[in-house]
Formats: structure tokens, sequence, C-alpha cells
């Protein structure tokens, strides 16, 4: 890491030399698509943008300013996976007695996972005629963020945060007739479901109650594939129910301790095809879960907090502004960064790993959470989206017709108009980065 952080001192070094001097025509087309677009008015715009043929900040409009960064947070979550957790994602860790196996979670949230087939643990767990005891994790958690949302509860893109999460730590509901099933099953086979007719409902809707495993639903129209994801409450009674159903074994719960060297792990999926679907559909709850995974590798204990305490002294102690780093997922408005902090660890993240990996991981026109946007420069931009209400970020890697490649970070806060707006004017802005450079 020597080599990286004297890289980076020296990109700052740049950056307020260099970046005295934009090219105009980047300047002229961030006035046109952005700083003087009226649909953006009302809207506070960051903009830093990084040549890294030249060695040059282009062009930079309140790099250093805070933003709300939505899902750009994810950022900082995908590195620190990539540095610290190895070629899998971290499973769980056991024990085995002459009669019991031992087991406790490390903050994997691949486990029992609809999006991932042939899993290590899943095989490993089913394979030995042993009944599983589950042990408590060092710490935890709370099981959400700071600054998150209560009445967002229902919504599958806030599940709560477990040291042993299954099935992504939602329940995922679908029609099939007159009946609303259940994946897993225990929700829908044991009177937990009511249907109630005052639930307006397009096709069917879901709807939990607020502190109880109590879910109610309605239906209207046809039938159709339509399916809905919806949190539940965790609690270790409930895990050890899951588990006995999934595995068809035994399984309990334990205050058996035993010395912490002792515990072996099993990794459980390739890790890039957990990252992949992260940052492809941002999903929350793997960044979340990441954080979690590093803190165990760190400490031999789940605590998200100091994950980004030891991260914001160690890795990114350099950085021209220190976040304000709460959670994994940007679902925290308290999440504070600069434009420029993007910069720096997309080009810290340049230097690191290979560029074909880091760029098969994100995003490109036409994909995932681009999907709508920069069909033609498919395979030429590779960038981590972000999004809350009145909030729209963008940060990534361009790569020019001219073959010059930028590390850029646009942030759009304050909005008052659809964040269509921004995800235009931002594309319209870099689509001239990449014809022109």
């Amino acid at each position: 890491m020597n080599r990286n952080k004297h890289f980076v001192q020296f990109f700052f070094f740049l950056l307020f030399i260099a970046s005295t001097f934009p090219v105009l025509a980047q300047k002229q087309a961030a006035k046109k698509y952005l700083l003087n677009n009226e649909k953006l008015d009302h809207a506070f715009i960051g903009i830093c943008l990084y040549n890294t043929e030249t060695g040059e900040v282009s062009y930079k409009h309140n790099a250093f300013k805070y933003f709300t960064p939505a899902s750009n947070t994810k950022l900082y979550s995908f590195y620190a996976g990539l540095r610290y957790l190895g070629d899998s994602t971290t499973g769980i860790q056991y024990q085995v007695t002459r009669d019991t196996l031992f087991i406790r979670g490390t903050g994997d949230p691949t486990v029992f996972h609809d999006k991932f087939e042939n899993q290590t643990v899943v095989n490993f767990l089913k394979q030995r005629n042993l009944p599983i005891a589950l042990v408590k994790t060092p710490n935890d958690n709370p099981v959400y963020g700071p600054g998150w949302m209560w009445d967002d509860y229902n919504g599958g893109y806030q599940p709560e945060r477990t040291a042993f999460p299954v099935y992504g730590n939602v329940v995922r509901f679908y029609r099939s007739g007159q009946q609303l099933k259940s994946v897993p099953a225990y929700f829908s086979s044991s009177g937990l479901l009511v249907r109630r007719s005052d639930i307006p409902a397009y096709d069917f809707k879901v709807k939990r109650a607020w502190r109880k495993n109590i879910f109610y639903y309605n239906f209207a129209g046809a039938d159709t594939r339509r399916e809905q994801e919806v949190p539940f409450i965790t609690s270790k009674q409930l895990l050890v129910r899951l588990l006995t159903d999934a595995l068809d074994k035994e399984v309990y719960s334990s205050n058996a301790q035993f010395p912490e060297s002792s515990w072996k792990e099993i990794g459980n999926i390739p890790l890039d095809d957990m990252f992949k679907e992260m940052m492809y559909e941002s999903d929350n709850f793997f960044a979340e879960q990441t954080d979690a995974m590093v803190s165990m590798k760190l400490f031999g204990e789940i605590d998200t907090e100091k994950m980004i305490d030891y991260l914001l002294d160690h890795d990114f102690k350099i950085f021209p502004n220190e976040p304000k780093w709460v959670d994994g997922s940007g679902l925290s408005r308290y999440n504070l960064f600069s434009p420029a902090d993007f910069v720096t660890l997309l080009t810290l993240m340049y230097r690191s790993f290979p560029h074909e990996r880091i760029y098969s991981l994100l995003p490109t026109g036409g994909k995932g959470t681009l999907k709508s946007y920069y069909h033609d420069m498919s395979g030429s931009i590779f960038a981590k989206t972000g999004s809350l209400s009145n909030n729209v970020t963008l940060s990534g890697y361009l790569i020019t017709q001219k073959k010059n490649t930028y590390i850029f970070s646009i942030m759009i806060n304050h909005t008052m108009n659809s964040l269509s707006v921004g995800r235009h004017a931002m594309e319209d802005f870099l689509r001239t980065v990449w014809q022109k450079y």
C-alpha cells in the first residue's frame, strides 16, 4: 500500500496544480449541460474529471464540497471487499466435535440466496451427518444503519443487517392462482399470511406488520409472474427454524464457547459473482454485508463502524476531504463525500487491481443500472450510479474514442425535478468528453 499512498499524494499535488488549467471544451460542456441547465437551477452540482494519461485533473467544479452520495457509497464497500476478502465470500465459521457441528455467521449475504447456485456452505451443511448448533457471532451491527428511514421497513431494498443472513433476509412472495406462495416456504405455511381487502393492489401487494412477521396481502386482476420481496424481522429463533427447514436436519441454538483461533472458515461463492450482482443491481444488502464480512476478517467481530474507522485511518487517510461514511449501501443521508474523494478512491482502485476486473464488475452502457443510458458508449463507460430522492450521482471510468481514460465523479444534490433530468445531463456531458478527448 505504500506505493499507492505515494501515488495518491502525488495525485493531489497534480489536483491542486494542474486543475487550474481546465480543458476549455470540457468547461463549456459542463456549463451547457449541467451548470447552466435551467432544469437544474436549484441543484447543487459537483464535478471532478481526471485524465489518467496526462495525470491532470482537466476539469473540476465544487470538487471539494460535500454531497450526499447515495449508492455511490457502495464504491467504498466495493474497494474494501476487493482489498480484504480474497477470492470468495466468507461463508461460515465452524467447529466439529464428536457429535455436533457448531457454526456461526461471518456476515456472508449469499447463503441460501436464490441468485447463486452451487453454494459451498449449503453443500457442506447438508453433507455433514451431524446435528448443527448455532453459536452467536462476536458483536453484531444494529439491524438498521445510522439514519435509515424507519418507514422503508417494507421495501425489499432495506433488509435487516445480521451476522448470519439467509435468503437475503427477505421473503420472496409470488402469486400462484388464488394463492400467495413464498420463498422460504415457512412464511406462507405457518399462518403468517393474512388477506386484507382494504390493501390497494394492482395484481398483488404484501405489507408486513410494523414489528411482527405477519404479512398482509391482497389480490387484484389476473394472475401474473410479478414478485415482491419483503424483509422479515430477524431473530436467532427464526434463523434456527429456517435452517432446520432448509437443511432437513436438527439445528439448535448453543452458548458453547471455543478459543477464537480454533474456528475454521469455509467460503461460499466466488467474490466477483456477488460483486457483479451488487454493482449491476445496486444491491444495498450485499454492500452492507460486504462491510460486515470485512470487519469479521479484520477484527474477528462484526462492527461496520469500527471497519469504517479503520479504513479512514489507513487506506483513505490521505484523501482530500475526510468523508463522513456511516453505512455500506448509501441508504443513509448522513453520508457525505466530495467528488474529489470518489475520484481518489477510483484512482486508488485503478492502481491497485486489474482494470479488466474492475470494468467487468461495474455497469456499462445499456447494462445494469445504466440500462437506459449510454447505449452508444457500451464498453467505454464503467460506473456506479446513485439515487435518493432529490439526489443523483455517477462515478466511474470513461475510455474515450481517442483511447484516453478519465476517472470522474458527478454529483447532483437538491434537484426538484425528476432524477432523469440529472441523469440525461450527466450523459450529455460525458458523451462530449468521450467524443472529443
